[in-house]
């Protein structure tokens, strides 16, 4: 991202997806979509810039990872 204001947006954002996967309720592919897609849209309401400068691939990445962290598995999601 830019602007450091645009790093926590991104943070916040994936703060709260990896905190719902770590309770394990409702956890199911759907929702985990969801969630991503909601947390991009939320996050290029102020910062444009997300599309461009933080790619989608790493934020999955990210979620991925605690996934299998947390024993999903995580082709079935994302």
């Amino acid at each position: 991202m830019y602007t450091p204001a645009g790093n926590r947006a991104c943070q916040t954002q994936l703060n709260k997806i990896v905190k719902f996967i770590e309770k394990g309720k409702g956890v199911t592919p759907e929702v985990i979509n969801t969630m991503f897609n909601d947390a991009m849209e939320k996050i290029a309401v102020k910062h444009r810039e997300v599309h461009d400068t933080e790619p989608e691939w790493h934020l999955r990445d990210r979620i991925r990872k605690c996934l299998v962290t947390n024993f999903y598995d995580a082709t079935k999601f994302i």
